[in-house]
């Protein structure tokens, strides 16, 4: 399993992606084959990535952790229609930040569309 992460910054205007998310309500969506490629480009991208374990019950080991190292920033309207996809009652269902427990976390620079470490 692989989980690709980037942090986000509240900003007060809605910007020009805000039409890109949407609210589903309880609607399951199939987003088919997604190619972390398509979120994380070639070239001068900056992430970090270590094997972890998932944040909700189970706890799932052996995840892939991919997290991009530039913040973004997300409106309030955006915030909102993200949390928006939760299904209610589990908006607070994921466990406290976790030690790394000795894991080598690996920072990754492409450069000319290949990784330096």
């Amino acid at each position: 399993m692989l989980i690709l992460c980037s942090s986000l910054s509240l900003i007060s205007a809605t910007g020009p992606n805000a039409d890109k998310i949407k609210l589903i309500g309880d609607k399951e969506v199939d987003l088919g084959l997604v190619s972390p490629f398509d979120i994380i480009k070639l070239g001068s991208k900056k992430y970090f990535r270590y094997i972890g374990s998932l944040t909700t019950p189970p706890c799932t080991e052996g995840v892939i952790w991919t997290i991009e190292k530039q913040i973004r920033t997300v409106s309030l309207e955006q915030l909102n229609a993200l949390k928006g996809g939760v299904n209610k009652g589990y908006e607070e269902n994921s466990r406290p930040l976790q030690l790394d427990g000795g894991r080598p976390i690996f920072s990754y620079i492409f450069q000319d569309e290949k990784a330096v470490i």
